[in-house]
């Protein structure tokens, strides 16, 4: 998912290390010192079914957000579409139906 979005999009900075969570008002991007990105992930994608399209598109959005990180909560217009275009077209990819 990562390489597809940064072949769509550009590479991502790599002075930043990512992890992933699930808690119960995700989904979103948290920063933390020394260039951590927490991706977090809302619990209903905790039960993972992998025929359940919603985990897909809560990581394929936030994953692009980390192409681009700020250290900061101020995702521009640009960077929330191209988020949402890749989510949709990731999920549709897996999920044609």
């Amino acid at each position: 998912m990562l390489h597809l979005a940064e072949d769509m999009f550009g590479e991502r900075d790599k002075n930043w290390t990512y992890w992933f969570r699930i808690y119960d008002d995700g989904p979103y991007i948290m920063y933390y010192p020394n260039n951590r990105i927490s991706i977090v992930l809302s619990t209903n994608c905790s039960q993972f079914i992998p025929n359940s399209p919603q985990p897909y598109y809560q990581l394929a959005h936030e994953v692009c957000h980390i192409l681009y990180p700020t250290g900061k909560k101020d995702a521009n217009i640009l960077n929330e579409g191209i988020s949402t275009y890749f989510s949709k077209l990731y999920q549709e990819k897996l999920f044609p139906d």
